[in-house]
């Protein structure tokens, strides 16, 4: 079988329960492997202390997992860290199934397999996007057009920083993805604050003000999902002028490194936590966080 469903999540499902969905290579790509486990401990307390399934979602041997059991999540975290897990989009999936591989989800995957399984939350740090030197570099995540496809509620932190921020927000808008700010009316740029050139013209300021609108969406047949975005607290905010000198200098070195495609985000990610001296990380541990708990809220709104 190519798809199996954790036990405590089928039975959540059954009786219409909160649940959120995470991608699992924020987990084994985008953090290190000592904070992906201390990560997935505490996203687990919170998720029992709210009442709300975490359903973390993985290909594992070429089986679609909703819902990692502990000693699975170890093994992918570890294996990860040795170079020996996949990272797979939308695309991916049915290969690394076929050939029985280990793979961790995107957002997009995430997202697809989220609304195969029924679940109607997804919660991570920041969303895919526009990659800089656009228009003469394509380079478009997938998350964009997954989230113009696949109907669920996606809280997050805005795209990474390292993107083209005004661009992705251009496109989502071109894709027709609805983007409420939660008690924040500007777009968010991931551990480095708010945009305050890209003005949202929708604000909400509680977790049952984004059920509503999201019942009304499935109640008209819309497809899309609902971004809502969640800056990080002032208190870990990166100053934007440092971080942006930083970005740059790491994006130089990967190109003449030769670095593309799927292997830029964790590159990026690694150099500014050094150069940073771990500020970035415990900036994007912060915000993954409360992400989780603002979606754990939205979800029991949404079980009612």
């Amino acid at each position: 079988m190519d798809y199996q469903i954790k036990s405590n999540i089928k039975k959540i499902l059954k009786n219409n329960g909160p649940i959120v969905a995470m991608e699992s290579t924020l987990f084994v790509h985008g953090l290190p492997k000592e904070s992906s486990i201390s990560l997935f401990n505490e996203l687990n307390k919170i998720a029992r202390k709210e009442k709300v399934g975490l359903a973390i979602i993985a290909i594992l041997k070429g089986v679609l997992k909703i819902g990692l059991v502990t000693e699975e999540m170890i093994e992918l975290i570890e294996k990860g860290s040795l170079n020996l897990v996949n990272k797979a989009g939308i695309r991916d999936i049915s290969v690394n199934l076929a050939f029985k591989k280990d793979a961790a989800t995107t957002v997009s995957s995430t997202l697809w397999a989220a609304e195969r399984a029924g679940i109607r939350l997804l919660s991570t740090g920041g969303i895919g996007g526009v990659h800089r030197g656009f228009p003469e570099n394509i380079d478009i995540s997938v998350d964009l057009y997954a989230l113009s496809q696949y109907n669920l509620i996606v809280v997050c932190s805005g795209p990474k920083a390292f993107l083209d921020i005004k661009n992705t927000f251009e496109l989502l808008e071109s894709l027709s993805v609805p983007i409420i700010g939660y008690k924040s009316f500007y777009f968010p740029a991931f551990f480095c604050g708010v945009d305050k050139n890209l003005k949202l013209k929708y604000v909400i300021r509680n977790s049952k003000e984004v059920a509503n609108i999201y019942i009304k969406m499935r109640n008209l047949g819309m497809r899309q999902s609902l971004l809502v975005t969640n800056p990080v607290s002032k208190k870990y905010e990166l100053d934007k002028n440092l971080s942006e000198e930083m970005i740059n200098k790491l994006l130089k070195l990967a190109e003449k490194s030769e670095i593309k495609g799927p292997k830029v985000t964790p590159f990026i990610l690694k150099g500014l936590a050094k150069l940073t001296e771990g500020k970035s990380l415990e900036a994007n541990l912060v915000l993954i966080k409360d992400n989780f708990k603002l979606a754990c809220q939205i979800s029991k709104e949404l079980s009612l």
